[in-house]
């Protein structure tokens, strides 16, 4: 009995050095990164009216699903109340919509093209697993959001990110798996 116990001890603590020893896909460092990176892309997308990263991009690696990166916009700044300026007239808000309805349009373009990115820099993640982008879009109590997306997440696997880009495989469009909650 005692025997066994030893046995079935040593075999454990074989497993636990094995398991230490498996080096991870991908390091949090590699990730903080790609995350720096995510935020100075849309902070710089628009040069002449920038978007603006309310809070940090946070990435997580998943065993068997892939990456995820969430990140929360603010599509138009300069559109946002404060006590500082008059309230805003009825048209200054169908013109703040028109706007960001523009911006969700070009948000969505450049969601795609990250993702892409994001396939050629994670090169440990395997092919077969997601790349992944959550965008969460926030408004204010005064703006007309009826019909905006406060959420929109884009996915694809790795394999097909790679090959878009080298226009190869199924279209960008075929793969990519887009969701928008409003």
């Amino acid at each position: 009995m005692k025997r066994s116990l030893k046995y079935g001890a040593a075999s454990l603590c074989c497993l636990a050095a094995l398991g230490a020893a498996i080096a991870p896909r991908i390091t949090r460092t590699n990730l903080q990164t790609l995350e720096h990176s995510t935020d100075f892309s849309f902070e710089n997308v628009l040069k002449e009216d920038p978007m603006s990263i309310l809070g940090s991009t946070r990435a997580v690696y998943l065993e068997g699903y892939g990456v995820v990166f969430s990140a929360e916009v603010e599509l138009v700044p300069r559109l946002t109340p404060n006590p500082f300026r008059p309230p805003f007239t009825r048209e200054e808000i169908t013109r703040n919509k028109e706007t960001k309805r523009t911006r969700v349009s070009f948000l969505k373009d450049h969601m795609r093209n990250m993702l892409v990115d994001y396939a050629t820099k994670l090169e440990t993640i395997p092919l077969t697993e997601n790349i992944a982008l959550a965008v969460s879009i926030p408004y204010s109590k005064v703006e007309d959001a009826a019909g905006m997306p406060r959420q929109i997440v884009m996915s694809a696997p790795r394999k097909a990110l790679i090959e878009a880009k080298a226009g190869r495989g199924q279209s960008m469009s075929a793969t990519l798996k887009m969701q928008e909650f409003f």
